[in-house]
């Protein structure tokens, strides 16, 4: 096996890009397609599938510099799409096929899972801040009073009752601090059926670009049909409801596991990419391009070192 995986270095051919991960998948063993451990086993002929995940230099060596500039040091550098898939995915779903939808802020990426690897990506323009933006369009007010409108009193489905709620636009005690909301009352309230119906209107395009994300990316011809939801923008109201319907899939909400030292207040789909970063640091992945080395590229601490640094971290800034 690890004769393998030290041949393995000539089959990654970056061409010209910077790889991020170069790992192996699983074995096969003569016939025997997708064994994970091939210790144990007899076969005549070993063979393995790498994992290889690309991506452009320079805005990885952009992030780097923005760290180092903070006085930290760059262990490694993650797939987003991998660490969040850790978090929120179970190996079952990782291998029968799943599509895990990122709702960023800026970026919505949709990730398709098979036989325990990423086998397609996509990135869309689109994120949780345009939902803000259009927000704060439609009533003529702040991005921060249109945040909190969609963090507190924003749904993704609609209810008869919503035409007969107010809503104040004003958080209590900053009633001087915004403008007043257009189609507002005299108290500065709208009815939220029009809050609902912005966001509605958002996220319908959003699951358009899903739609047409999954269709380029094969996803009808996995075997596991679930769609798995994960980020910030994952946390709004009624999602999981309103993308089974738009998509016509399985959908669930993806919650991180509760990790030492880390606050209940953060077990949520927002820090599901943190979290993997955790759980991808204790793991500590074989990667082809440094088997045989005497450390790996994402871990140069001890195991719990590096734990003992992210769980301080945490209790510092969050």
């Amino acid at each position: 096996i690890d004769q393998l995986l030290l041949s393995a270095h000539d089959v990654i051919q970056p061409d010209g890009r910077m790889v991020l991960h170069a790992q192996p998948a699983h074995y096969t063993l003569d016939s025997a397609h997708g064994v994970i451990d091939p210790i144990g086993l007899h076969a005549e002929r070993l063979g393995v599938d790498i994992h290889v995940m690309l991506a452009d230099g320079a805005p990885i060596r952009n992030l780097t510099e923005a760290v180092q500039n903070a006085h930290l040091e760059v262990e490694g550098v993650i797939g987003s799409p991998i660490a969040a898939g850790l978090a929120c995915l179970s190996r079952e779903e990782r291998d029968m096929g799943v599509a895990l939808i990122e709702f960023g802020a800026d970026v919505t990426n949709v990730a398709v899972y098979a036989n325990g690897m990423i086998v397609g990506h996509a990135a869309i323009p689109l994120g949780s801040a345009a939902i803000t933006d259009a927000i704060a369009s439609a009533f003529g007010i702040r991005r921060f009073q249109a945040e909190r409108l969609k963090c507190v009193n924003g749904s993704a489905i609609a209810s008869p009752a919503d035409h007969r709620e107010m809503i104040p636009v004003d958080a209590p005690g900053e009633e001087s601090s915004g403008p007043v909301a257009r189609h507002a009352d005299d108290k500065n309230r709208i009815p939220r059926a029009e809050l609902v119906g912005v966001i509605t209107a958002q996220l319908g395009a959003l699951m358009d670009e899903i739609n047409r994300a999954l269709k380029v990316l094969r996803f009808s011809e996995r075997r596991g049909q679930q769609i798995v939801f994960t980020g910030g923008g994952a946390e709004l109201v009624g999602l999981a409801d309103f993308a089974q319907s738009a998509l016509g899939k399985s959908v669930r909400i993806g919650r991180i596991p509760h990790l030492t030292g880390l606050a209940d207040a953060h077990v949520k789909p927002g820090f599901s990419t943190l979290a993997g970063l955790v759980l991808y640091a204790d793991a500590d992945p074989v990667d082809i391009r440094t088997f045989g080395a005497k450390y790996q590229t994402t871990s140069h601490y001890g195991r719990m070192g590096l734990l003992t640094k992210v769980y301080r971290a945490f209790r510092e800034y969050f």
